[in-house]
């Protein structure tokens, strides 16, 4: 069994996931795609936001999400929410504190 894993995907562009299909070889190969389409920064060399539901299509891959922050702090993920309501905080998450500063 080859197994292939692509961290921070949402950076790859068209041309990249064309090549990774072609290392997958059925019944041979597994393939995990890690990554957020949040954290996509990359658009100055063609990546796209959309690139999840593009290889999920070519693959008829399996979406696995990962709502829980294991990282962050309460508060931190308490502003997260904001942006993305699904998110949630670790089992173990400290409380934390989230300050903004203005600089003059």
């Amino acid at each position: 069994m080859i197994f292939v894993i692509l961290d921070e995907y949402q950076d790859v562009n068209l041309s990249q996931v064309e090549l990774i299909i072609k290392t997958i070889e059925p019944n041979v190969s597994r393939m995990f795609a890690l990554g957020d389409e949040k954290q996509n920064i990359y658009q100055f060399r063609s990546s796209d936001a959309n690139i999840f539901s593009i290889l999920q299509k070519k693959l008829s891959a399996k979406v696995l999400p990962l709502p829980i922050s294991y990282r962050c702090s309460i508060a931190v993920v308490a502003e997260a929410q904001k942006i993305v309501p699904q998110l949630q905080s670790g089992p173990n998450a400290k409380s934390g504190k989230v300050s903004l500063y203005f600089i003059r």
